[in-house]
């Protein structure tokens, strides 16, 4: 008899936690897509949700834009020029797709006046990248290339800006760093010194673009079209680095040429893209979400019983 009531027991209280839990849930996805799936919102391209309209208002107007781009990367990987052949013509087409990105932004709106600050100082990077692309070509010329994408990093980094730091994501972007260059120096053998000294140099710059990308999102807030291109490209761009350094100083790879270059070139279209100010961005559900007109928090949502989920 214990026993059993014992289960009985048990399963009572199975059952009315189980109701709490789907109360709980029926509010918070009520809430949610009240929040997201408005008709009106969605059409009108408001802030909780992704409008569907303008996105393709969007695409089909910057669209068009992108083609150069998307035409300079494919004659890259079919002409593909192994890198151990460098020439003006490996060097060429190296430089196109960078170049198509500076005519895309130069073609999506510039001046000297404040409004395209940011839209400047992504060029002003596109361009000094462009200009690291030729000088790797050349094996010899690969400390001005480091020179030249560090003063990228340093135009990026300032785009993004520093008014809000977000110190945990810089802590934790250059612990991964200095792990990578405890790794990576100790095997760097026969290096020229410029090198030796210039890549510690310019991870620092890198690690520092990522941070500020990363920083621009807003975790578990609204994530603007703008700051996630950004941060995407950012860590894009760092992931290719890695892997020039791994195939250059710890050990070369298959297809370490094809997968650099694409990597690269993503990260810098996700860095151009993101000069593109759009009226649309999703906004991820808080721990407090608006119910009735007045703000529940989710200890509420616990303990008070749900009446109406309308």
């Amino acid at each position: 008899m214990f026993c059993l009531g014992l289960k009985l027991g048990l399963i009572s209280m199975i059952i009315v936690r189980g109701k709490e839990a789907l109360e709980l849930y029926t509010v918070e996805f009520t809430t949610v897509n009240s929040q997201m799936s408005s008709r009106d919102n969605i059409e009108a391209g408001g802030s909780n949700g992704f409008a569907i309209k303008d996105v393709l208002e969007h695409v089909k107007s910057h669209g068009p834009k992108l083609v150069p781009f998307f035409k300079t990367v494919g004659m890259y990987f079919f002409f593909f020029i192994p890198h151990e052949n460098p020439s003006v013509y490996a060097m060429i087409l190296k430089c196109l797709p960078c170049l198509a990105l500076s005519i895309f932004i130069c073609l999506h709106g510039i001046s000297a006046g404040k409004e395209h600050a940011y839209s400047r100082k992504i060029l002003a990077g596109l361009l000094f990248s462009c200009l690291g692309d030729a000088f790797l070509v050349w094996p010899t010329y690969f400390p001005h290339g480091m020179a030249a994408f560090g003063v990228a990093q340093i135009f990026y980094s300032w785009a993004y800006g520093f008014s809000h730091p977000h110190w945990t994501v810089g802590g934790i972007v250059y612990a991964v760093n200095t792990l990578g260059l405890a790794v990576v120096i100790p095997n760097m053998t026969n290096v020229p010194l410029p090198v030796v000294v210039g890549l510690p140099t310019y991870s620092l710059l890198l690690m520092m673009m990522v941070w500020r990308g990363i920083a621009r999102v807003e975790n578990l807030g609204k994530w603007t079209w703008s700051k996630l291109c950004s941060s995407v490209g950012g860590i894009l761009f760092a992931i290719s680095d890695s892997l020039i350094g791994i195939s250059l100083f710890l050990y070369p790879f298959a297809y370490s040429q094809v997968l650099i270059m694409s990597t690269y070139y993503t990260a810098q279209l996700c860095i151009a893209l993101s000069i593109v100010q759009t009226d649309f961005s999703f906004e991820f559900p808080r721990a407090s979400d608006r119910v009735h007109g007045r703000e529940i928090s989710s200890r509420q949502l616990e303990s008070t019983p749900v009446t109406s989920a309308k």
